[in-house]
């Protein structure tokens, strides 16, 4: 169950054209997961979102454990019919999970949010 210091602790969405924007400015903690994968998979359903971007600019650390939950909301997102990008992620972070070994073959990354938009742009358009 989630208290209500950690509500209050959400991570924004907003919808721009078809698309969810995540920006997370907050340690990733267990909780704030939690509900981040709630707001954000109800999120996607409500508006029929096709594309997630996840920014994780304001990440600074992020260990193998809260990748892993990360990436789980992601594929539970495309199961709901959107495709996911994570964006913006720093190089210390990057070569952390790198050097742990952690999977990535199955996440689409992209240096920032517009490139992230413009890859769920140019997906969106190879399936058409």
């Amino acid at each position: 169950m989630i208290d209500d210091a950690t509500r209050a602790h959400g991570i924004p969405l907003q919808l721009s054209r078809g698309r969810v924007i995540a920006s997370i400015q907050l340690e990733l903690t267990e909780p704030v997961l939690i509900r981040f994968r709630q707001d954000l998979l109800e999120f996607v359903r409500v508006h029929a979102a096709t594309g997630v971007v996840v920014d994780l600019n304001g990440v600074e650390i992020l260990d193998s454990e809260e990748f892993v939950a990360l990436t789980r909301t992601l594929a539970m997102v495309r199961l709901l019919g959107a495709e996911t990008v994570l964006a913006g992620m720093r190089p210390g972070v990057v070569a952390c999970l790198v050097e742990l070994g952690i999977d990535t073959d199955d996440t689409l990354a992209a240096l920032d949010v517009d490139a992230a938009i413009d890859l769920l742009h140019d997906l969106d358009e190879a399936r058409r």
